[in-house]
């Protein structure tokens, strides 16, 4: 599934960008203040859940058009 659908079932589009924006500083920067650390992975908890919601908001809407069956 391309991302491009996210962004339409995530709670806004400043929030899908923020949750893009975190994991790039998760995955491509060292991070050498703890206290930054810690909050990134806090935020990134809160992101997750919201990806998570949007996912299954696509297998509802997908499952609904009949492209999709629950396994």
């Amino acid at each position: 599934m391309s991302l491009r659908y996210l962004p339409e079932h995530a709670e806004s589009a400043e929030v899908f960008i923020g949750a893009r924006k975190l994991r790039n500083l998760l995955v491509h920067e060292y991070m050498a203040d703890t206290l930054l650390f810690l909050q990134a992975l806090l935020s990134a908890r809160e992101s997750a859940e919201m990806l998570f919601r949007a996912v299954a908001a696509i297998e509802a809407e997908a499952t609904a058009l009949g492209l999709h069956s629950k396994s």
